[in-house]
C-alpha cells in the first residue's frame, strides 16, 4: 500500500505512514476532504477527515492508528504480556500493579454492571462459575488489583473498540480537527462536526440485507456515537446473558445513539441480551440518546 501525493512519501521518515493507503480531494465548495483506513482490533477502521491538508492527514492517519494499536495491546487478555492477562493468571490474593487508564478502564466497568443492574460483565468469559464474578475481585487505591477467586477472566472484548474511537476522538480535537467521521468495524461511528455539505453526518442504520430489501434507514448524526452489537447471522452466538449463562440467538441488532463509544459499547451489548423490562430501564438512562432495533 502506498501513499498518494509526493509530499507525504516525503515525509515517510518522519512518521512513517507509508503503509497506511490515503486518499486526498478538495471539493468544488473548497472543502478539503481526505480518506483513510487501517486495521486493527481483528476489524478495519475508517476516517474521513474535512478540512485539513494531505500532508497532516496523513500524519493523523498515522496518530490514529498508533493509538488504536497500544489500547489494543492494553486491553488484550490473550497476550500473556499484557496487564490485563497478568491479572488474570494472578494466584488469588496477589496485587498486580497496572497503569492509571486501566485502573479507570476496569473502574467505569464495575460502575456500569452496577448501572445496567448486570447485564454488562466483564467476567462473562469466566469459565468457573455459573453466576457474576464481578464482586470476587478489586481495585485497590494504590492501582492494583486483587482476583479473590482463581477462576476469574477479565475481558475487555465488548468495551476496547467504544473506548478506542473515543481516544480517536481525542486525538482529532487535539489536532484541531472539527469535521470528521470515523468507522471502527461498521458497529462503531463516531461523528464529529458537520458532512462537507450539510449538518451532522448521514449514517446508515441496518445490514447489507436490508438495504437490498429497501428497509435501509439513515439518521444524522452530530458529534455523537453510532454503536450496534447483535448477531449478523444466525449461526453467531457470542453475547451471553450473565444470570443465565445463556446465549443469545437469533439473527438481530441492537444499535444505540450516545455522546461516547465507551458508553454506546456498553449500552448497545446491555440492550442486546435485556429483557423488556431492562431495556425500558436501559432507555432511562441519560446517557441514552436513542435506540432501535432492526434485522
Amino acid at each position: 500500500m502506498t501513499i498518494q501525493g509526493g509530499c507525504l512519501q516525503q515525509a515517510s521518515a518522519l512518521f512513517a505512514p507509508a503503509m497506511y493507503p490515503l486518499i486526498h480531494k478538495t471539493l468544488p465548495n473548497g472543502t478539503s476532504v481526505s480518506y483513510a483506513w487501517f486495521e486493527a482490533m481483528h476489524s478495519r477502521m475508517d476516517i474521513l477527515i474535512c478540512g485539513i491538508d494531505e500532508w497532516n492527514a496523513g500524519r493523523l492517519a498515522f496518530l490514529l492508528s498508533q493509538e488504536t494499536e497500544r489500547l489494543a495491546d492494553l486491553m488484550n487478555r490473550f497476550d500473556p504480556g499484557s496487564l490485563l492477562s497478568q491479572i488474570n493468571t494472578a494466584p488469588p490474593g496477589t496485587p498486580v500493579s497496572i497503569s492509571r487508564e486501566l485502573a479507570t478502564i476496569l473502574s467505569t466497568c464495575r460502575e456500569w454492571y452496577r448501572r445496567t443492574q448486570g447485564l454488562f460483565d466483564i467476567t462473562i468469559q469466566s469459565p468457573a462459575s455459573e453466576s457474576s464474578l464481578m464482586d470476587a475481585w478489586e481495585i485497590t487505591p494504590e492501582d492494583t488489583v486483587i482476583r479473590h477467586h482463581p477462576g476469574i477472566v477479565l475481558d475487555l472484548c465488548g468495551f476496547a473498540k467504544g473506548y478506542a474511537v473515543d481516544s480517536c476522538k481525542s486525538v482529532l480535537l487535539r489536532e484541531g480537527v472539527r469535521d470528521a467521521l470515523v468507522n471502527f468495524g461498521n458497529s462503531s461511528v463516531l461523528a464529529i462536526g458537520n458532512h462537507p455539505h450539510g449538518k451532522g453526518w448521514p449514517v446508515g442504520l441496518g445490514v447489507d440485507e436490508a438495504q437490498i430489501e429497501g428497509e435501509y434507514k439513515e439518521l444524522t448524526l452530530h458529534n455523537q456515537c453510532l454503536t450496534t452489537s447483535g448477531n449478523n447471522t444466525t449461526g453467531r452466538q457470542h453475547l451471553i446473558r450473565p444470570d443465565s449463562r445463556q446465549v443469545v440467538t437469533g439473527k438481530k441488532h441492537v444499535s444505540v445513539v450516545t455522546e461516547t463509544g465507551t458508553v454506546g459499547e456498553i449500552l448497545s451489548t446491555a440492550f442486546f441480551i435485556a429483557e423488556k423490562e431492562e431495556k425500558e430501564y436501559l432507555a432511562d438512562q441519560p446517557e441514552c440518546i436513542s435506540m432501535e432495533e432492526h434485522a
